[in-house]
């Protein structure tokens, strides 16, 4: 639980800034927004104007977050697993 939510967390941060970034960007003042045109875009940009390292920003925390959750939801699946086989 803990360590496939973690990887899959570390493997899909890129995306997770890239979908971020691009929707937290219409909340932003006129004179801040970036205006990106889709996905594709915002990678291209990150990747230009901040560098690769950029896609990991936060990736300790997501990382974190992921671990805990897959954690909880193998444990509490096979406690109502259980629970339901006895019910039902």
């Amino acid at each position: 639980g803990a360590g496939t939510g973690a990887t899959a967390a570390l493997i899909s941060c890129p995306m997770e800034v890239a979908t971020v970034r691009m929707s937290n960007d219409a909340t932003l003042p006129l004179a801040e927004r970036r205006n990106y045109t889709g996905v594709f875009d915002v990678v291209k940009r990150i990747h230009a104007e901040e560098g690769v390292k950029a896609f990991w920003n936060g990736a300790a925390p997501f990382a974190q977050r992921a671990a805990l959750v897959g954690v909880f939801q193998v444990a509490t699946l096979d406690q109502f697993k259980d629970l339901y086989a006895k019910h039902l």
